[in-house]
């Protein structure tokens, strides 16, 4: 059991210190009993990190005691939990666990915690509503479509991607189209449409590849850039071909700069191949971003040499000080 240094701390740092020590320790002897005082701390922190330990190991066990710590947090939750840590700790426990919480999350995702903050007041429950959802989804629970809508248009940007995320989890058509609509609707928050553009790929990829790739046809920049990496992570097998067609076609060289870190997460024969001639023909930008993308890929002894040959037939001093300061 590792030990905090405590010196010059006051009670509550180190009591935190303490129990940050413990992560990844099995939760037994004397471990266990730390966890436990923790539990009854008064301190949301405190007991916000013990259950995060508790989630940590996935052991089902401890549900009951997550269950009631997040209903004790709910009495009185501004005073007793500002911020709402305890209670996200909980759920997210509870989520690890892979706990069927329907109590916790059917109140959690519901749950709007109106707090002080200067010139008024703010919503401190946004990820808690977002992680509640998502048990509910991992559940099957019956209506976890229905309580996902107002999420999807929740006041908080925050709970709106993290709605988009969890939907992309419930395998259902319905879910697809609530994401269908959401994405063509947009949000001011570009990294929401992101995620229903990424859950979407994820439910059917095959079906979902061409609706996104279109996204990368829009105006808005960061629209395209965030289609561009959702079609790369779903490592469709046309991907690379679709995004080095957009490579040539666009006429936005910050757009095609940008597009080089999705091709380098393909990592396939081509992407990596288009990359490497990139870096031997490129113009010198483009060559400092392909070399950033291929740096990924330092593990490949293989496509490490490629690489250096690609550098060294530039004869460009900057690239060969890159290629030292990324690959070596």
């Amino acid at each position: 059991m590792k030990k905090a240094n405590k010196k010059g701390k006051g009670k509550l740092e180190q009591v935190l210190e303490t129990l940050a020590a413990l992560k990844g320790e099995p939760l037994v002897g004397e471990v266990r009993k730390t966890v436990e005082a923790a539990l009854s701390s008064s301190s949301n922190h405190v007991v916000g990190r013990a259950v995060a330990l508790i989630g940590d190991q996935r052991d089902p066990d401890w549900r009951w005691e997550v269950e009631e710590i997040f209903s004790r947090f709910m009495d009185n939750p501004v005073k007793s939990d500002p911020g709402c840590g305890a209670k996200l700790a909980a759920v997210q426990a509870l989520n690890k666990m892979e706990c069927e919480s329907t109590g916790v999350f059917t109140r959690a995702v519901r749950h709007v915690q109106m707090e002080p903050v200067f010139g008024g007041s703010g919503d401190t429950a946004a990820a808690l509503r977002g992680h509640a959802l998502a048990g509910l989804v991992a559940m099957g629970h019956s209506q976890s479509l229905f309580i996902g809508v107002p999420l999807l248009v929740d006041r908080q940007a925050e709970t709106r991607y993290l709605a988009a995320d969890a939907l992309g989890y419930a395998a259902t058509d319905a879910a697809e189209l609530l994401l269908r609509m959401k994405a063509l609707a947009g949000d001011e928050d570009v990294r929401v449409t992101g995620t229903c553009l990424s859950s979407l790929l994820r439910l059917d990829r095959e079906r979902s590849f061409d609706f996104v790739a279109e996204f990368l046809d829009r105006s808005d920049t960061e629209l395209k850039e965030a289609a561009a990496l959702a079609l790369a992570e779903s490592h469709h097998r046309e991907a690379f071909k679709v995004l080095e067609e957009h490579w040539h076609q666009t006429l936005d060289n910050s757009f095609r700069e940008y597009l080089i870190l999705p091709m380098s997460l393909i990592r396939n024969e081509a992407s990596l191949a288009f990359l490497i001639e990139m870096v031997g023909h490129g113009n010198s930008r483009y060559a400092a971003a392909a070399l950033d993308g291929l740096a990924i890929m330092k593990h490949d002894r293989d496509l490490v040499a490629r690489t250096e040959q690609a550098v060294k037939a530039t004869g460009n001093i900057d690239l060969r000080t890159a290629f030292q300061r990324l690959f070596h």
